[in-house]
């Protein structure tokens, strides 16, 4: 068929594009070419015109773009699709566009453009892979004046949080829904300064995953500021930091332990040389007092009973000194299976054991019970609270009946609202001490009661003090003479089931 030259002005006008375009006949044959469609496929417009595409180009007959020309012929649409073309393997965009005598044929290079995303994709799951390995996630939170707008996240971070890749659009308001509860207001807060001041976050909170598993994270981030100085987002790392902080807290239990097990053994060399010595040495005095009535023959029976007495009494207080010290040194290996249990639980028991020994009558307890139930080794905390209770006891005021407020409650040590250490306190109306001395009750055999009317051996907050340690937390004490004392314990609770006693799990489908 006769072949049309493309007019001038639109032949000017396609050689100053920079994509390559061809004019097609329906049956392929080329009415126009643009100098770009002859730089990128070789033959020159001149050498392209009147002739068949696949007559100038043979080695494009059978390729996708013949198949796609067909189509388009036959049912008149549009199509889009890549081809590779070329001894060098150059990648093109091509685009064909239906008209009425044929067809309009776009080509583009692309091959730098793919070879780039290649690379990027490369690059990005090498990154991926980084971050697998190393824990670390990145995330973007975009900001419009001081409101979060949207949030995106690496792969790695989708695993962090226990999401699937790409099975939830991300939203600011679904994060803030996997923040443990108790740490949600903490991590709003500080979110919300560190837009408002274009300030740098470094954060420690719980995270709660779809299947409730509770993981600590730390999250670091930087505000990201454009060309204008307006700030655009948040952008930073997240890193699962359960292990560590796990790894942690146990390091600083084994350092709070090798540092009472130091100071024990120097009090445990200190009863050897004196508390244990000084009954040994009145013993013996009796046992010779016993022998020398005997060898002179000057001795009654009254006489003899009261040494005898005094003999007994004597073995039976060094008996109750090794006894108190092996169950204070015990108490440095011995513990027991975790169990949910209560403040009042452990008091009922503690009572019992009261009861069930040698101990005075129990006194009144009230209780103020703030925690609820908790985690924790129940045969160590009903040793504690039934040593308080006996101290209480031991230390009564002789002008009234023994009272003793238990209180307790749940707290975190940093101010924060991580609330995963218990504070118990026993408040009695006993005789109380001079707090100038607080330390030296928790020494073992020692006792500083007002009006020197404590009994017992002086091991009872020694060993408080000695389980308390041993469960990671710490012991103090207050009190005023005639008035009474205050001994109050913080201990961690487990840091696998922080948060388990609350019931709260984050909710994917409501608001805070």
């Amino acid at each position: 068929m006769p072949t049309e030259r493309t007019p001038e002005p639109i032949s000017a006008l396609l050689d100053s594009l920079n994509d390559g375009i061809l004019i097609l006949a329906a049956d392929a044959t080329v009415l126009g070419a643009n100098s770009a469609a002859s730089t990128l496929l070789g033959p020159s417009p001149d050498d392209l015109l009147g002739r068949t595409l696949w007559s100038a180009l043979p080695e494009l007959r059978g390729s996708r773009l013949a198949a796609e020309l067909d189509r388009a012929r036959l049912e008149g649409g549009p199509s889009s699709f890549s081809l590779c073309y070329g001894e060098d393997g150059r990648q093109f965009s091509v685009r064909i566009h239906p008209h009425m005598d044929g067809m309009a044929v776009q080509l583009r290079d692309i091959t730098h453009e793919r070879a780039v995303a290649e690379r990027i994709e490369r690059s990005e799951a090498m990154l991926a892979t980084a971050q697998k390995i190393a824990g670390l996630g990145a995330w973007r939170l975009g900001v419009v004046a001081t409101a979060a707008i949207d949030l995106s996240w690496s792969q790695e971070t989708y695993r962090i949080h226990g999401i699937a890749l790409g099975s939830v659009a991300i939203e600011p308001e679904m994060a803030a829904k996997l923040v443990h509860p108790s740490d949600r207001r903490r991590v709003r807060v500080a979110t919300a300064a560190a837009i408002t001041r274009r300030q740098a976050i470094d954060l420690r909170y719980r995270i709660v995953r779809p299947d409730g598993d509770v993981r600590r994270v730390h999250v670091l981030g930087m505000p990201e500021i454009d060309g204008d100085g307006q700030m655009t987002a948040l952008r930073g790392s997240i890193q699962d930091d359960t292990e560590g902080h796990q790894l942690r807290s146990a390091l600083r239990r084994d350092q709070a332990r090798l540092a009472a097990c130091e100071r024990d053994l120097q009090q445990i060399r200190t009863i050897a040389a004196h508390d244990l010595r000084e009954p040994l040495r009145k013993l013996q005095v009796l046992s010779d007092l016993f022998a020398e009535r005997v060898m002179q023959a000057r001795f009654d029976r009254n006489e003899a009973v009261d040494i005898a007495a005094r003999i007994a009494s004597t073995s039976g207080r060094i008996q109750r000194l090794i006894d108190d010290l092996q169950q204070f040194v015990a108490a440095s290996t011995q513990s027991g299976a975790l169990a949910s249990v209560t403040i009042e639980t452990l008091i009922e028991a503690a009572l019992e054991r009261l009861r069930g020994g040698h101990a005075p009558t129990p006194p009144q307890i009230i209780l103020e019970d703030h925690a609820g139930p908790f985690q924790g080794d129940r045969r160590l905390l009903e040793t504690v609270l039934a040593n308080l209770l006996e101290n209480s006891v031991q230390c009564r005021h002789p002008d009234r009946e023994p009272v003793v407020v238990v209180a307790a409650e749940r707290f975190a040590p940093d101010g924060g609202e991580d609330d995963g250490w218990l504070r118990l306190s026993c408040r009695d109306n006993g005789c109380g001490f001079d707090s100038r001395f607080a330390e030296r009750i928790f020494d073992p055999f020692e006792q500083l009661a007002a009006t020197g009317s404590a009994s017992g051996s002086g091991m009872g907050l020694a060993l408080v003090r000695r389980i308390v340690e041993r469960l990671g937390g710490s012991v103090s004490a207050e009190g005023e003479i005639g008035v009474g004392a205050t001994i109050r314990i913080d201990i961690p609770l487990p840091p696998d089931v922080i948060g388990e006693s609350r019931s709260e799990r984050p909710d994917t489908a409501g608001t805070d």
